[in-house]
């Protein structure tokens, strides 16, 4: 009877092991959260200087309430993770929310639009692709022979970007994204309300590039469920 009880604990943790969860750069989940930042990241700053009574606010207000959402369930469903604390996205999703919600241009003329640089694999890309031909190369002058070029036309996975690259692409972009937003700012009504609009630009940018980093982290290092 306790062979039977001991075999049954043994097969149990076994199929417990093999379905415990997949590799987080399989998961459907990190691609969904993945493509709604897309989304909200392109249209941020067309929708933010609108009035409160356009017609696109609630729509969008329902967006960032998905990622939210979304952002928890990730949590949630992160089973393992091989470095450290599990990142959380939540709270930077959170802070994407406020920044919306803080935003007021407060002005009768009409608001110019705004375009921001974006930070997603597809902008990335081209970058990421230059970085691994020159790995390719190092690596075939350091063996002496041809190996597998991967195709440029392929988009990248989260679970292959250089992290410290991809951190500097981050900043980069950051960088070029404030002093557009400067620009575009500069046309407000008075010095306090530019300081208060950049001071928001820069929490919206810095929750964006946590919410990329943790995601190539998750992609690397996270197990879900």
């Amino acid at each position: 009877m306790k062979c039977r009880h001991l075999l049954r604990a043994v097969v149990c943790a076994v199929v417990f092991a093999s379905g415990a969860g997949l590799h987080a750069e399989d998961h459907p989940m990190l691609d969904k959260f993945a493509h709604r930042l897309d989304a909200i990241e392109k249209k941020f700053w067309r929708i933010a200087p609108l009035p409160d009574d356009h017609r696109s606010r609630p729509d969008f207000s329902a967006e960032l309430l998905e990622l939210e959402n979304m952002a928890r369930t990730l949590r949630r469903n992160c089973i393992s993770y091989n470095c450290g604390k599990i990142p959380d996205l939540y709270e930077d999703a959170l802070m994407l929310s406020r920044a919306y919600d803080q935003f007021r241009v407060n002005s009768k003329s009409k608001s110019r639009s705004l375009t921001v640089s974006g930070t997603g694999i597809k902008e990335y890309q081209r970058r990421h692709n230059k970085l691994m031909r020159e790995k390719l190369k190092e690596a075939e002058e350091e063996t002496g022979k041809k190996l597998r070029k991967r195709s440029s036309k392929t988009r990248p996975k989260l679970s292959e970007f250089d992290c410290d690259d991809y951190s500097s692409f981050l900043d980069d972009v950051s960088d070029k994204n404030a002093r557009k937003f400067s620009n575009w700012a500069n046309g407000l009504k008075s010095r306090e309300k530019i300081k208060t609009a950049e001071q928001i630009f820069s929490v919206w940018q810095k929750s964006i590039c946590n919410m990329r980093m943790k995601l190539v982290l998750l992609a690397q290092r996270g197990k879900l469920k």
